[in-house]
């Protein structure tokens, strides 16, 4: 086992370093890892061993806690490109950002190819956001064709959040939300309660009491909705449809426990398609 005096040489540190400036210069040692498991005749399980023993987690007797063998995705990955598996672990494991980026922007290439290729955009952007599922979104596609015969075509995208999703996954998703809101991409949102107040609190959505006076319709204002955002005054700007029999009856439901709001994107592309859809899903609600 190393001593003190070793692991701060390895980590290059002095003995009155916080547990913040350690954790910050392993961070920036880790990226000189990437591609390798040994960086100026210094092991990476040095720099672990350094780093643990200096943030006083002790993992003798911890076998689970130990360095791991590569998994079975890496040795696999390994064999293709020829490497040692160990590099291959240690980039997907210090480039899982950077990874989850490249994936989101090949689907977003790959949609935008698809527009192309078909020639067809979406008049209307209908999405949900965190616990709620959408069955089939195909089905509901043609539906709200139906239900409002001037549009051709419809996209409906749920953007499902489980209660239990970490990681990469639920890191995968909160990336694709961020990037289609930042291209405007959405008109109605369908959104958890968690999903609702933090959007809500970034300015995303139309104010109902807006909405009520452009649609010319008495949309309910609940104060449990009620938001101040980042700018501008506090206001509702959702409904809660949990109980609408239009999301019911086409398969759109949420996690036990939860709620549906429906909101509109502020500025959307599609707002009198926006509102026309918004107002038959609210008018829908079971008193």
């Amino acid at each position: 086992m190393i001593s003190l005096a070793e692991a701060r040489k390895i980590l290059g540190i002095d003995k009155n370093a916080t547990k913040d400036e350690i954790v910050k210069r392993y961070d920036i040692i880790l990226k000189k890892y990437k591609d390798s498991d040994e960086v100026d005749g210094v092991k990476i399980e040095d720099v672990n061993s350094a780093y643990n023993l200096l943030m006083g987690y002790d993992l003798s007797g911890k076998p689970e806690m130990q360095p791991s063998e590569p998994s079975a995705f890496s040795k696999f990955c390994a064999k293709i490109t020829k490497q040692d598996p160990k590099k291959v672990e240690n980039f997907f494991n210090y480039n899982t950002g950077k990874i989850i980026i490249g994936i989101i922007a090949v689907i977003l290439l790959g949609s935008f190819i698809k527009s192309i290729v078909t020639n067809v955009k979406p008049d209307l952007y209908f999405t949900s956001i965190g616990q709620i599922s959408i069955a089939e979104p195909e089905k509901v596609q043609d539906v709200i064709k139906k239900e409002i015969p001037d549009l051709k075509a419809p996209l409906v995208e749920p953007m499902f959040i489980g209660p239990n999703d970490q990681g990469d996954q639920a890191y995968a998703v909160a990336m694709k939300i961020t990037t289609v809101l930042a291209a405007g991409d959405m008109d109605v949102i369908l959104v958890d309660k968690e999903k609702y107040e933090s959007l809500a609190k970034q300015g995303s959505f139309e104010k109902v009491e807006d909405l009520s006076k452009a649609m010319g319709v008495d949309l309910p204002k609940d104060e449990s909705l009620l938001i101040k955002p980042d700018e501008g005054d506090s206001a509702v700007f959702g409904v809660d449809v949990t109980n609408s029999e239009f999301l019911k009856e086409n398969g759109i439901n949420v996690v036990k426990g939860n709620k549906i709001i429906a909101a509109v994107k502020i500025n959307c592309n599609h707002k009198a398609a926006a509102q026309k859809l918004y107002k038959i899903i609210c008018e829908s609600v079971k008193k």
